[in-house]
């Protein structure tokens, strides 16, 4: 063997050990991520996700633990089955939901150790204040606006030893809001100081939590009293009693974040394409679904294949509940609860870990609510033979190439294996939001790059996050004069207001049109141009002339643009047969 050959073979050796080497720190990073996303911690808790059975089933849920020392100086966590079994009576409750209920409660833990110490005499008699209004007011200040102060010279105050950051509003609000609802069932469920005092614990955080819940119990009985008169009106109940302290956040305010109207054809045509022309077809699709189809960013992991049917060459996709939707299995209804009871599965919002995925209520979504497509010309026949080609080819051949021991199930979105390996997956494992969230991200940046005047960022006050595409749905529709009633149906909305949202102008078009109408004072008749029309003249154009000849002065792919040039025409000639 010659030297330059074997010199390139060391180079080649060491370029694939590299290559390796950054994968596995790779893998371990996301693990690590992984890890941290689902743990939080305080002085005196611990909060993490553990396998345990509950009520015959396996679960994995958040669970918090106190910490603290044995009469022998061993450090212990003492696991607060009160609130698994809160979980147990709430098992639809959202992971989200859990993992704060665990952590705003050990927050409170850790408030009422540091307080209790300073509290005087007559404050923990009640003489002049109940100590219960004492203890929580104080902790729903901490919350919100942190504990540390500062004094005329700078100098930092710091009476309580947390060091606590302040929360926004809304954050604060709603760890309050989730701990009010936590103590509501325990009154509610006739939880008594008897109990409490019955409760094992040897640590200065389990007596803070007889401290918090006995409190917490009183104060709510006495705070159902105080607000009968408020409760018995039609409208709901203060999501917590310190409304006073934090505010709540006003929905109506927020801004408006769709997805810039101009870039969504390049972004769908070439963003999931990288630049060796690979292209993520499983999030390329789901994509068109969000800009076109206005679906929530959760809803087609849930998608059946046999939830897609073609009338007239024409794509009829339903929603369905994940669990009690009906579909025909022979010749009964059954739900999909227990049809994937026959793949040895649960639903996905039954599952935990990467698998899982949320569900917002739909409309008649027991026996299937369609998806609105957006009236644009020419998009019906892209859209048909998309889903087509990966109904026929795409995930077959996905499917082919699964492992056998893995087994089938019916979900229509797959792994490519690609996305699969970083996160310890198969091909043909089920798509997850993960994935589909890191392909987006990559796919924004692309067309950053090769379309620099496009100013594209990712997030979502920039409208290039995955919810931006339903605030562009919702503000298409908008513009073509459909009814607010009509959009509600679309967007698949339960209460009739909450379509509003999604058709706001932005700053940026409320100045468009001050300006326009300041530009024509003198002509007081001259109609005012209207800035949501205007974006969706900005798509329709860039539909149509990009979507068929992809520009190339950008400096782009010139690959990635050949590839979806021939792959667009062979969408526009290929027979449907």
């Amino acid at each position: 063997m010659d030297e330059i050959t074997q010199r390139n073979r060391y180079a080649v050796r060491g370029r694939l050990e590299v290559k390796s080497h950054f994968n596995a720190r790779k893998s371990g990073r996301q693990k690590l991520n992984s890890y941290r996303g689902n743990k939080a911690r305080g002085l005196n808790f611990v909060v993490c996700r553990q396998p345990m059975m509950r009520s015959g089933l396996l679960r994995c849920w958040h669970r918090l633990f106190l910490i603290g020392k044995s009469e022998d100086g061993t450090v212990v966590a003492h696991p607060m089955e009160i609130i698994d079994r809160y979980f147990d009576d709430h098992p639809k409750m959202s992971k989200q939901h859990r993992k704060e209920t665990c952590q705003v409660f050990g927050l409170l833990i850790d408030h009422t150790v540091a307080i209790l110490p300073s509290l005087t005499a007559a404050q923990l008699n009640g003489e002049a204040l109940p100590l219960e209004n004492v203890l929580f007011r104080s902790f729903a200040v901490a919350l919100a606006y942190g504990t540390v102060s500062f004094r005329d010279d700078g100098v930092p105050v710091e009476e309580k030893g947390l060091y606590w950051r302040p929360r926004s509003a809304r954050r604060a609000f709603r760890l309050l809001s989730v701990l009010d609802t936590f103590f509501d069932h325990l009154g509610a469920m006739g939880v008594t100081p008897e109990w409490l005092v019955a409760y094992k614990g040897t640590t200065s955080s389990s007596e803070a939590f007889r401290v918090s819940a006995h409190l917490a119990i009183r104060r709510s009985k006495s705070l159902l009293a105080h607000l009968q008169g408020y409760m018995d009106s039609e409208d709901r109940k203060p999501p917590h009693p310190y409304t006073g302290v934090v505010l709540s956040p006003d929905r109506s305010t927020s801004k408006t974040y769709s997805f810039p109207a101009k870039w969504v054809p390049a972004f769908l045509l070439e963003g999931f394409t990288n630049e060796r022309g690979e292209t993520d077809e499983t999030a390329q699709l789901i994509a068109f679904f969000l800009f076109y189809g206005g679906v929530r960013t959760s809803e087609p992991f849930h998608l059946f294949c046999s939830d897609v049917q073609f009338v007239a060459q024409t794509p009829v996709v339903y929603l369905h509940h994940p669990e009690e939707g009906l579909l025909q299995y022979g010749a009964d209804l059954i739900t999909r609860k227990d049809y994937l009871q026959h793949f040895q599965r649960t639903s996905r919002t039954m599952s935990d870990g990467r698998d899982e995925a949320g569900w917002k209520s739909v409309r008649n979504d027991d026996e299937g609510d369609p998806i609105y497509w957006l009236p644009v010309d020419g998009l019906m026949g892209i859209l048909g033979k998309l889903l087509k080609w990966y109904l026929h080819d795409i995930r077959p051949a996905l499917m082919m190439r699964r492992p056998a021991r893995l087994g089938d199930h019916p979900f229509l979105f797959v792994s490519s294996g690609r996305t699969g390996t970083v996160n310890g997956g198969d091909v043909g494992d089920l798509y997850t939001p993960s994935a589909f969230r890191s392909a987006w991200k990559a796919a924004v940046r692309r067309i950053a790059r090769r379309y620099p005047e496009s100013g594209l960022k990712y997030g979502k006050r920039f409208g290039t996050s995955p919810h931006g595409a339903r605030h562009f749905y919702g503000r298409f529709l908008r513009t073509i004069g459909i009814s607010g009633e009509v959009i509600r149906v679309c967007m698949h909305h339960k209460h009739p207001d909450s379509h509003l949202r999604y058709v706001e102008l932005s700053p940026d078009e409320v100045n468009a049109i001050l300006t326009k109408a300041a530009a024509d004072d003198n002509e007081p008749s001259t109609p005012i141009l209207n800035p949501l029309a205007t974006a969706r003249h900005d798509f329709m154009a860039n539909f149509h002339g990009d979507t068929y000849n992809i520009r190339s002065s950008s400096g782009g792919s010139s690959r990635s643009r050949r590839g979806w040039r021939s792959h667009a025409h062979k969408f526009s000639n290929k027979s449907d047969a």
